[in-house]
Formats: C-alpha cells, sequence, structure tokens
C-alpha cells in the first residue's frame, strides 16, 4: 500500500501516535481510520539521524484516540520530490490535521512525518476559548 491511495475526501475518526524502544532510538508510528478502516504507519528509522516511513498498511490495532468523523481531504504535499507526505485537511477548517510520509527525501538527513495536530479539527474549535 502507498500513502497515494489514501488520496481522496474521506471521513477521519481516529488517530494514536505510539512510540516504541528498538535498538539505539526510539521508533515512531502512527494508526488512524480513515473511512472505518484503520492504517498504520511505521517508521524506518534508519541509523539515529535519518528516518523515513518503513510501512504503511491495513492494520487491526483498537484506537485509543477516536472521535467523531471529521471529513478531511487527503493529498499529497506539494513540493515535488523532496516530499512524500499525505496531508489530510479538515474541510470546513482548512487546516491540516493529519501529515504522514516522508520529508525531504532526496536530502542526506530524511525523516518520518507522524504529526497530528487535533485542535485544527472543527470538533475542536470551540474548546479551550472563554
Amino acid at each position: 500500500m502507498e500513502l497515494k491511495d489514501l488520496i481522496g475526501v474521506r471521513k477521519l475518526s481516529g488517530v494514536d501516535v505510539n512510540v516504541s524502544e528498538r535498538s539505539y532510538t526510539d521508533a515512531y508510528s502512527i494508526s488512524f481510520t480513515l473511512d472505518g478502516v484503520t492504517y498504520t504507519a511505521t517508521e524506518d528509522e534508519n541509523d539515529g539521524y535519518r528516518s523515513a516511513l518503513g510501512e504503511l498498511g491495513v492494520s487491526d490495532i483498537a484506537l485509543s484516540n477516536s472521535f467523531p468523523d471529521v471529513v478531511v481531504s487527503c493529498d499529497m504535499r506539494a513540493g515535488g520530490p523532496f516530499f512524500e507526505v499525505l496531508d489530510c485537511r479538515d474541510l470546513l477548517t482548512d487546516k491540516v490535521v493529519l501529515s504522514v510520509g516522508t520529508d525531504y527525501t532526496d536530502d542526506y538527513y530524511s525523516n518520518f512525518v507522524a504529526v497530528f495536530t487535533p485542535e485544527n479539527m472543527v470538533i475542536n474549535q470551540d474548546r479551550g476559548e472563554k
């Protein structure tokens, strides 16, 4: 499975960012649910200085952080060969909620991207404002 397979308007309903200990560094993964299907993207840590998206696949993980459906538009980030990142943008706020992939793919120091920004979701727009 590739990130580009997830392009389109979808319903996001859960995200968990996970950290696991590996040989000499922590490894990250992110699990997210789009249209009722849970996917997990796992970091390939390479050598501790560089990392990239290692695996992306369907998962049977039960997410601990679920929420009402948020309609998002998922597209590959602009930037040509330097980015291979899927950005999922809330259609109502027009803000990026979820980013997954590899930044600086042509650079010596590429890095894995697993960013969830829940404050950008429409369901969280009224929270914290008093």
